[in-house]
């Protein structure tokens, strides 16, 4: 079984607690074979300002570059994504050509789905690919208990079929980020 890489941009807000539910997913299909992937995770918008004094790092950029494909945890804010993640994709647009993209999106009665359609045709602007699958937290703020994230059963079969999605494309996509 291939090794792919994963780079994960947790974002701002309750992005690192819910990349945690995420990484937990990863470890499951890792520890059943079902899958291989390595992780990194990178810092983007306020989270990286907050502790670089940029919006985005060299080192993030660096980890774009060599990964395979890319998970997103982002909200919706006013029906739109927010300008931290757009910034992001703009800056890295060499970095992230050729890979799969998939997203985890929180928010209120629609999950933060908005946001991401809003940012699916840009991407394929930029020659990522985003997935069909993804995994939507409605009303997040019901999930969290202590300052943790707990994913529903339904959010867990999402991640699954998310990640599952994601290997066969970066396997597909492989051969154009090589040339």
């Amino acid at each position: 079984m291939a090794i792919h890489k994963l780079l994960l941009l947790p974002g701002d807000g309750i992005g690192p607690e819910v990349m945690a539910e995420v990484k937990r997913l990863i470890d499951w299909l890792n520890g059943r074979r079902l899958a291989h992937f390595e992780t990194e995770q990178g810092l983007v918008g306020g989270s990286a300002y907050d502790a670089h004094r940029v919006s985005i790092t060299e080192d993030t950029m660096a980890r774009a570059k060599a990964a395979d494909a890319v998970i997103f945890v982002t909200p919706e804010y006013d029906h739109a994504p927010p300008p931290s993640l757009i910034n992001a994709l703009i800056y890295l647009s060499q970095e992230w050509a050729h890979k799969p993209v998939g997203f985890v999106s929180y928010g209120g009665p629609a999950g933060g789905t908005r946001a991401v359609q809003m940012v699916k045709p840009m991407l394929a602007g930029l020659k990522l690919v985003p997935l069909f699958e993804s995994v939507i937290a409605p009303l997040f703020t019901k999930s969290i208990t202590d300052g943790k994230f707990n994913a529903s059963e339904l959010q867990e079969t999402q991640g699954r079929g998310m990640l599952d999605a994601l290997a066969k494309w970066v396997t597909a996509l492989a051969p154009m980020r090589a040339g």
